[in-house]
């Protein structure tokens, strides 16, 4: 046979393959849908939760004879139990997928690729973050050097390995590598692609995250506009805008606006994802977070527990969103005056959190002041003091002297002072606290913290008030 006729043979084999492939994937999805039938429903309504799970239990008896489409299959339906929130399930199917890849296509086909992809985004949202790391870094490479650096996947790896590391508190790492991708995605793939505007979420949730909510609020913003305007305004993408812009507000003090939105965004989110979905319970607690800011104690409480239990029963109870929520009901505790218990669930979850992120992590770090807070409270200062001189040696080692998360901490130690009556050291403390890093809203509050009563009266902390007012209202004011 002449080269002609063979590649003749192999294009009609081909082809032929697809149209094998293309029946199989039509009968499988059809009988999918058989579960909906009234003959086989006997009456009942069918959610598309139950048409999944019966197709996800039916592929490993109909399609093991063909493993791509096995593995096709498996990977289409984890990305669908991934949306739906139900992550175990889709860690399974994922896994499954990648490792018959592996196996019938190698570890370098563009599917496999895919798959690991799929898996180390998984992986995070479990908060199995160290594992999604390792596993993004090497579909990243491969992809890199496969596909090219700016192949649509490799951008999809680049996005989400930054995610991954903002989740480890690689704040720097992570916002490199965010500007890189925003950039490519702009000029490949256009400015109002729902890539790009991915990029532009991710880098704003970094710069929240490091206290950089003015910053935040402008990419969260242009995103949010374009977002409703080409998807609608109760798209997933433009819902985790609404949810990010909201943060941003808390952020900068705005609470009544951030309030608003927050209320917003979770009423969509339970209509359109369910009231247990993971988002919708990052909502819950972004919106209790508000109403604790703004004093409203009781709803905050009722929230946060509602919260905090269908987080254990949906996510785990060392889940990093679950302890952060029973970081939150502390805080509210406390607000109401309730310093034990409210210290109990900071012990509590600071040695969960030591365990389950490790000591340098900044969301230990920030248990780690929040209990020092508690143990203020409580009026044990030495311990406090303790606490929060060793979470500011990480913190100053981990994100630097001007993070936020530095400034919290140097300005309870400066709390600690006035109670001791250690006006100067004090004074010291809070100059140090709003000049470098503190919050807009802690800018805000300082005459009226309690804690700080012991310097009223005094002109150097009248004068470093009024400094601290025009610091936020500075950073309030529109650009």
């Amino acid at each position: 046979m002449g080269v002609q006729a063979r590649r003749i043979a192999w294009e009609r084999d081909r082809a032929n393959r697809q149209a094998e492939v293309a029946k199989r994937e039509a009968d499988f999805v059809t009988n999918m849908f058989n579960v909906s039938d009234p003959s086989e429903a006997r009456g009942n309504s069918i959610t598309a939760r139950e048409i999944l799970d019966k197709a996800s239990k039916d592929i490993n008896t109909s399609l093991t004879k063909d493993p791509e489409l096995h593995a096709q299959m498996m990977y289409v339906m984890g990305v669908v139990y991934d949306k739906l929130g139900l992550y175990p399930r889709a860690h399974l199917l994922q896994q499954q997928s990648m490792e018959i890849r592996q196996r019938v296509l190698g570890p370098e086909h563009p599917e496999t690729l895919e798959s690991g992809n799929s898996l180390a985004v998984l992986l995070e949202h479990e908060g199995h973050y160290a594992e999604a790391e390792k596993l993004e870094r090497e579909t990243l490479n491969i992809q890199r050097r496969v596909l090219g650096p700016e192949h649509p996947e490799t951008l999809m790896s680049m996005n989400n390995l930054a995610a991954i590391l903002g989740s480890e508190g690689s704040y720097a790492e992570a916002e490199k590598l965010d500007r890189q991708t925003i950039d490519i995605r702009r000029r490949v793939l256009g400015p109002e692609h729902l890539d790009t505007l991915s990029s532009m979420n991710g880098l704003a949730a970094l710069l929240s995250g490091e206290g950089r909510y003015a910053e935040a609020e402008k990419f969260d913003r242009q995103a949010l506009d374009i977002q409703r305007r080409t998807v609608g305004p109760e798209s997933p993408d433009t819902l985790r805008s609404m949810r990010n812009l909201g943060s941003d507000l808390w952020g900068e003090g705005h609470y009544a606006e951030a309030e608003k939105l927050d209320r917003e965004t979770l009423d969509i989110k339970r209509r359109i994802l369910g009231p247990e979905h993971p988002d919708t319970l990052k909502s819950m607690r972004m919106l209790a977070d508000v109403l604790y800011r703004e004093r409203h104690f009781a709803e905050a409480e009722k929230l946060d527990r509602e919260t905090i239990d269908l987080q254990k029963r949906v996510l785990g109870s060392e889940h990093p969103d679950t302890l952060n929520s029973m970081n939150d009901l502390a805080a509210v505790l406390s607000g109401e005056g309730h310093y034990t218990e409210a210290e109990k669930l900071d012990r509590e979850t600071l040695d969960i959190k030591r365990r389950i992120l490790g000591p340098d992590h900044p969301d230990t770090l920030e248990s780690m002041t929040n209990l020092a807070e508690a143990l203020i409270n409580r009026r044990e200062y030495a311990e406090a003091e303790t606490v929060l001189k060793h979470a500011r040696d990480i913190q100053r080692r981990a994100v630097g002297p001007e993070s936020p998360d530095y400034a919290i901490s140097t300005y309870n130690l400066a709390c600690i002072a006035a109670h001791s009556g250690e006006s100067d050291k004090a004074l010291s403390l809070l100059r140090e606290a709003v000049d470098h890093g503190l919050p807009t809203s802690g800018d805000l509050a300082i005459d009226k913290d309690p804690d700080l009563k012991t310097l009223h009266g005094n002109p150097r902390f009248a004068t470093l008030v009024t400094h601290a007012k025009e610091r936020a209202a500075a950073a309030q004011a529109p650009n």
